[in-house]
């Protein structure tokens, strides 16, 4: 059971979120590429385009030549070296690993990207979800700890860095 007001904790943290995001208005694109390589990981998870091709109106040579390979070809290749369905896990935990470490994101950001493809249930990765959600909670839980548990949270995404490397 998760002690008594964890809404507004998380809210606050969400607040406090957007206060860095306001105060570093630099980092925009690089934030602004982490969601899109995020997105791009989440969409090797499921079929959207067959959900597109569902559409009428659309031109579906056209745009399967086009969306395809920009999204789950491309950033796989350029990122983990080869765009593999089991490319697109690794890839996520690098993104937000590289992008925490790097000052885009804070910690509490980075943690969701990693599990929020946890549902997909890669078996070789079950070990390090459960490394992420654990801390996310913990930052959630225990305001008073955040700058140890973002430590913790600092070496796991420092060694999901080089594993992936």
């Amino acid at each position: 059971m998760r002690p008594r007001g964890v809404r507004q904790r998380i809210q606050r943290l969400r607040e406090h979120a957007e206060q860095q995001d306001r105060a570093h208005p630099q980092l925009a694109s690089r934030r602004g590429l982490t969601r899109f390589i995020h997105g791009c990981a989440a969409l090797g998870y499921c079929d959207a385009f067959a959900e597109v091709a569902a559409d009428p109106q659309r031109k579906a040579g056209r745009d399967d030549e086009i969306a395809e390979p920009i999204l789950l070809r491309i950033p796989p290749r350029t990122l983990m070296g080869r765009d593999t369905p089991d490319a697109y896990f690794p890839m996520a935990c690098f993104n937000a690993a590289g992008s925490c470490l790097d000052g885009v994101l804070s910690h509490y950001r980075a943690c969701p990207l990693i599990t929020s493809l946890g549902h997909y249930e890669p078996a070789e990765e079950r070990e390090l979800l459960d490394m992420m959600r654990t801390p996310r909670v913990d930052y959630e839980d225990q305001p008073d700890n955040r700058a140890d548990i973002a430590e913790r949270i600092t070496n796991q995404l420092r060694k999901t860095v080089r594993r992936f490397e």
